[in-house]
């Protein structure tokens, strides 16, 4: 996966120069952060006394690209060095299957409830 790391200082370029914007997020598996009561809860304006839990980010520097957001596959492609291979609709399908497969057999809290089947009965394999 690429990274991306801040530097102290910036440049200034042309925007005839730029090709893709990219989006990044803390690299909080890298950096080990936590997450903690840190927010202060609020309602109606007032304050509670209580505390939400809030990320805990143990370095500022390191980052990681966002493909969701990427605006140009080819230049992430081209960034990235990540070779390309085409693949049918059904490879994509059987790919679902197979994290969701994977997600529910891993038994964490954020996972799937029931069996794969019940997440989207329209993911059927053909």
């Amino acid at each position: 996966m690429r990274r991306v790391k801040r530097t102290q200082g910036g440049i200034f370029i042309s925007v005839g120069n730029v090709s893709a914007t990219l989006n990044v997020q803390h690299n909080c598996h890298l950096a080990h952060c936590t997450i903690a009561p840190v927010i202060p809860e609020r309602r109606e304006r007032q304050q509670t006394g209580t505390y939400l839990d809030g990320i805990i980010h143990t370095d500022r520097n390191n980052y990681v690209v966002n493909l969701a957001s990427l605006s140009s596959t080819l230049a992430h492609q081209n960034y990235s060095d990540v070779p390309y291979v085409a693949r049918q609709n059904h490879d994509h399908l059987a790919a679902l299957h197979e994290g969701l497969a994977n997600w529910h057999a891993a038994g964490t809290a954020t996972g799937p409830v029931g069996p794969v089947e019940a997440v989207d009965p329209t993911l059927g394999l053909a």
